[in-house]
């Protein structure tokens, strides 16, 4: 008769932890300042007047208001475009001519000269003068009668003198990912090895 085993197979229970970090979000606002300038003036009251208007000076130097730069990116994109088909047709019309010589590489040569062309741009300096803005200025000036002395209002609101704050607090909870068990059974000659 065989000798009959006790075979035991035990799951150890697995505990999870889902948990998120406290958190504290504040909210403060701005204070305001509103300022009403009324000019000084008089009956028959003027004085000259000057308009500065620099844009031609400062767009030597780069600066670009929105329809320049556009029409300028677009332009510069337009010649792109046709330096690149003239560079690919002519690369072309080489490969066409010398591509089936023997012992030539056009791929390679036009690989090495667009290279030599990125990384050894063409040297010089180019000096910009730029030129000048432009001024109009109405030269009168003439005061008859009371003058009105104007007046200058200083308005402020300030912020508020506490931080809105929410705080949420931080959260843990356990659950079990895994029950324990604990498996027995008997056979008969040899342990159970699937177990």
């Amino acid at each position: 008769m065989e000798m009959p085993r006790l075979n035991i197979k035990q799951v150890l229970p697995q505990i999870g932890i889902r948990s998120s970090q406290c958190k504290m979000e504040m909210t403060t606002t701005q204070g305001e300042v509103h300022c009403k300038y009324t000019p000084p003036k008089g009956v028959g009251w003027s004085q000259p007047k000057s308009e500065t208007n620099p844009y031609e000076s400062r767009k030597a130097y780069g600066a670009r208001n929105n329809k320049d730069y556009a029409a300028e990116r677009a332009e510069e994109g337009i010649s792109k475009l046709r330096q690149g088909m003239s560079k690919k047709n002519a690369d072309a019309q080489d490969m066409i001519k010398r591509g089936a010589k023997k012992g030539t590489n056009l791929p390679a040569e036009h690989a090495k000269s667009d290279m030599m062309a990125k990384f050894h741009p063409s040297k010089g300096l180019e000096m910009i003068i730029p030129p000048p803005p432009s001024f109009q200025v109405t030269q009168k000036s003439e005061t008859t009668g009371q003058m009105d002395p104007g007046s200058y209002e200083t308005t402020v609101k300030p912020a508020d003198a506490f931080a809105h704050g929410k705080f949420t607090p931080a959260q843990a909870e356990t659950y079990i990912k895994q029950e324990g068990s604990i498996d027995r059974w008997i056979t008969y000659g040899e342990y159970d090895r699937r177990a």
